[in-house]
């Protein structure tokens, strides 16, 4: 199975960690590539975004949907053990998830833990099952057409829906148009898990950990996110005048500073 990374380095080396970006529902690397890998390399990090299996170049789009969860979860510990300096691991929204159960299900040997996680509108601990609810209350025959057709692209596949739950109401409608053709479908059968799934186990050692939770986000709610930095007793952040797409959105600097900083206090 082989699987994208993309790569970005600075111009001049540093102490710095290496950076790991995770990508959501529908999405790939791709989703890094514009805005916050030239930004992180620019202050110093070598900075990679992965692409699951099915996503983006990554191989497995014709299994993609029955691929389980557990899968997606085994791609990130391939890629995640393949570096030479653990990486600082950064999930949004499903791959925040994957990402928590990542960190649940794999025991790591010493110098190999992580040296901090970032959360970005990330699925909570408890799962998918509120969202998709309130996917449902908003646009209610797109999300029928999911059940049916066992594919997420029809909340994808138009620009309107991603500017009214995925975007800020001022983001460019030919740059929506531009982000709608390049996403693709998820796994059925991880929704469907992820709809029913229980948090993933809390370790009582666990790395620094950051939830950063965008406010205008029609998906997850800052309760979403206050739930999940309690349950792991991490920081929280709330993004004003940012949807859910933190690293494409209108605003997507503030995001991504503020991970610097935070890295920045905790020696990074």
């Amino acid at each position: 199975m082989q699987l994208e990374l993309l790569s970005r380095f600075p111009k001049v080396l540093s102490d710095k960690p290496p950076l790991l970006f995770l990508h959501g529902m529908g999405f790939g690397a791709w989703c890094w590539e514009e805005n916050f890998l030239p930004w992180f390399t620019r202050h110093g990090y070598p900075a990679y975004a992965m692409s699951l299996r099915g996503h983006g170049q990554s191989d497995g789009a014709d299994k993609l949907k029955w691929t389980s969860l557990d899968s997606l979860v085994d791609d990130l510990a391939e890629i995640y053990h393949a570096f030479e300096r653990p990486p600082v691991i950064i999930g949004h929204s499903m791959g925040g998830f994957i990402v928590q159960k990542f960190l649940a299900d794999h025991d790591f040997t010493e110098g190999k833990t992580p040296p901090a996680v970032i959360l970005l509108a990330s699925l909570p601990s408890s799962g998918l099952l509120g969202i998709a609810l309130r996917s449902m209350k908003r646009h209610p025959l797109a999300s029928l057409k999911v059940m049916i057709n066992g594919s997420a692209r029809p909340l994808l596949s138009s620009p309107e829906i991603l500017q009214d739950t995925l975007l800020s109401k001022d983001f460019p409608q030919d740059k929506a148009l531009e982000i709608v053709q390049r996403t693709g479908d998820e796994s059925f059968r991880a929704f469907l898990t992820l709809m029913f799934v229980s948090s993933p186990k809390r370790k009582p050692a666990q790395p620094p950990m950051l939830v950063i939770s965008a406010r205008d986000d029609a998906y997850i709610s800052l309760a979403d996110g206050e739930n999940t930095a309690k349950y792991y007793h991490a920081d929280h952040v709330v993004l004003p005048g940012l949807a859910h797409l933190v690293m494409l959105d209108s605003n997507w600097e503030h995001c991504a500073d503020e991970i610097r900083q935070w890295l920045l206090k905790q020696g990074f």
